[in-house]
C-alpha cells in the first residue's frame, strides 16, 4: 500500500503526458502504445526491479488442442503460478493463486497436482508484499486473496480495477469466486483508460477480453531487460507463435471478446518480434522453464527483506 501510495502524484503526471483517453485513440494496441509504456516506466521515480521470478504451486496435464484451436494432441503440462517483482528492498506480486478448496470446487481432474508447501509460500509472499495485482479476476489468479490465511493483511495491498470488482461481485461467466460485497472496502480500487504506472519500470496495461478486467503487466528491470507479463491471454505460447487463439467452444464459455483478444495477440507478436522484448503467458511450464535457463526469469520467491 505504501508502494500505491508514494507513487500515486507520479502516476498523475504521466497520465497527463500520455492523455487521459489513450483507448479513443484507434487501433487500441496501436504501434506506438510500447514506446508511451517505456515513458510511463520511466517517469516514475527510483530504482528499477531487479528480477521477476515464479512459484509454480500446481500443475495439470493437458493436450496442445485444450489450449489453442489446433487438431495438434500433443501432452502439454499445464501451470498454476505467481509471479513476483522484485527490487532490493521490496517486492511486489502478480496473481496470487488459489487454496486447494477452491482447487477441488473448479478443478476436479484427477491427473493434477496441488502442493500446499508451495502455496503457503505463496501466502507468504502475498502477505509481505507491497502491492499485489491481478492479471485478471478468474478463480486461478485471484482466489488466493479473498479464501488466503491473510486476508486482513493482503487485501488493502491488493490494487483491482473496477472491472475487476464487478466481475467478482456479479461474475458474467463460471470461472469466478464470487467477492462479497462487504469486502470491496478491504481493496484498493482503481480505474484508468489505458496505461498505469504502479512502481519504477512497472506499469500495467489495460487488456479487456479474456476478461472484462485483464490487464498485462510491463516490466522493465535495472538490467535493461523487459518482460510483459500476459496473463492469460494465450493459455501457451503456441498461441502466441502460432497465432491462435482458444477454441471456439472454450471462448464461449468463458465469455470472450475474440475480437479484443487477437487484436492483443497481433500487438504481442509485433513487439517481441525482435526478442527484446520477452512475453510470459501464466500457464506454459515448459517456457517458463526455458526462460529460467537462460536467465531471463528466476525459480522461486525470494522473500528475504534486506
Amino acid at each position: 500500500m505504501r508502494l500505491a501510495r508514494r507513487y500515486a502524484s507520479a502516476v498523475g503526471v504521466i497520465l497527463s503526458h500520455l492523455g487521459t483517453n489513450l483507448s479513443a485513440q484507434a487501433p487500441p494496441y496501436y504501434d506506438s502504445l510500447l514506446q508511451q509504456v517505456r515513458v510511463a516506466a520511466r517517469s516514475v521515480p527510483g530504482n528499477l526491479p531487479l528480477s521477476v521470478g515464479y512459484l509454480a504451486f500446481a500443475e495439470a496435464q493437458a493436450r496442445l488442442s485444450d489450449l489453442i484451436s489446433t487438431p495438434d494432441t500433443a501432452p502439454i503440462t499445464v501451470v498454476f503460478a505467481v509471479f513476483q517483482i522484485r527490487f532490493r528492498h521490496r517486492w511486489m506480486i502478480v496473481d496470487a493463486g488459489f487454496d486447494r478448496e477452491t482447487w477441488t470446487q473448479f478443478f476436479r481432474d484427477s491427473s493434477a497436482t496441488y502442493w500446499q508447501d508451495r502455496y503457503d509460500k505463496v501466502q507468504l509472499a502475498l502477505r509481505g508484499a507491497e502491492l499485489i495485482v491481478l492479471t485478471h479476476e478468474h478463480w486461478d489468479h485471484a482466489a488466493g486473496v479473498e479464501r488466503g490465511a491473510y486476508l486482513n493483511q493482503v487485501a488493502p495491498r491488493t490494487l483491482v480495477t473496477q472491472a475487476q470488482l464487478n466481475s467478482m461481485l456479479e461474475p458474467p461467466a463460471s470461472p469466478y469466486v464470487r467477492l462479497p460485497a462487504d469486502s470491496i472496502p478491504r481493496y484498493q480500487s482503481i480505474e484508468f483508460e489505458r496505461l498505469h504506472a504502479i512502481a519504477p519500470g512497472v506499469v500495467l496495461i489495460s487488456a479487456p477480453g479474456h476478461s472484462p478486467g485483464s490487464q498485462m503487466v510491463f516490466v522493465r528491470l535495472a538490467s535493461g531487460r523487459e518482460v510483459i507479463l500476459v496473463g492469460d491471454l494465450v493459455w501457451n505460447m503456441a498461441g502466441l507463435e502460432r497465432n491462435l487463439q482458444r477454441s471456439e467452444a472454450a471462448s464461449r464459455d468463458l465469455k470472450e471478446d475474440r475480437e479484443a483478444v487477437q487484436r492483443q495477440i497481433d500487438w504481442i507478436r509485433r513487439i517481441t518480434a525482435d526478442q527484446r522484448i520477452v512475453a510470459i503467458p501464466c500457464h506454459d511450464k515448459r517456457w517458463l522453464e526455458s526462460l529460467t535457463t537462460m536467465g531471463l526469469i528466476t525459480d522461486g520467491l525470494d522473500l528475504v527483506t534486506r
